[in-house]
């Protein structure tokens, strides 16, 4: 019914699809490791606060812990922002594909 020139064509959109899944992967992987170092970073950092408030306190240092700790959530948000944009944008060409 179809020849050959259908199966290459089929063939090739086949590959093209695999081969964009595949990277879209390893994108989104290494994004998400980015963003769960990130997250992991700012838990750290807010247990480390409210395991020591009562030191930081006695040492009247909370502007700077709370600005620390702002920068760091800041960092963490920018990162998953990137991976969900990077997710939204390869699984719409996935679905135009």
């Amino acid at each position: 019914m179809f020849g050959a020139h259908y199966a290459l064509i089929l063939l090739g959109f086949l590959a093209a699809y695999l081969g964009l899944t595949i990277l879209t992967a390893k994108r989104c992987t290494a994004r998400q490791h980015q963003g769960n170092f990130a997250t992991d970073l700012a838990t750290a950092r807010l247990v480390d606060v409210l395991t020591h408030v009562e030191t930081i306190k006695a040492f009247a240092n909370d502007a700077s812990e709370l600005t620390q700790l702002d920068r760091t959530l800041q960092v963490g948000e920018c990162v998953n922002n990137r991976t969900a944009r990077t997710i939204e944008l390869f699984g719409t060409l996935q679905l135009s594909a």
